[in-house]
């Protein structure tokens, strides 16, 4: 899914959405000024979420439909 920067923090700032988790960004590197790195509600990766050792284990279980169950959601 792509999303313009601008619309997702005017989502997040109107409850519209709960959270973000982004790895790829619309402008990258996201400027020091920019107001994603602010908020309490969005994590942001650098290219290297999958090298975790729980998406690891997830990917290789088949995280499609184990992920949930094996994060305890």
């Amino acid at each position: 899914m792509t999303v313009r920067l601008d619309d997702l923090v005017a989502a997040l700032d109107a409850g519209e959405l709960a959270g973000a988790g982004l790895d790829v960004l619309e402008q990258e590197p996201l400027p020091a000024w920019h107001p994603l790195w602010d908020m309490a509600n969005v994590m942001i990766t650098p290219h290297v979420a999958i090298q975790g050792p729980l998406c690891q284990r997830a990917a290789l279980r088949g995280a499609g439909r184990e992920l949930p169950a094996f994060l305890g959601w």
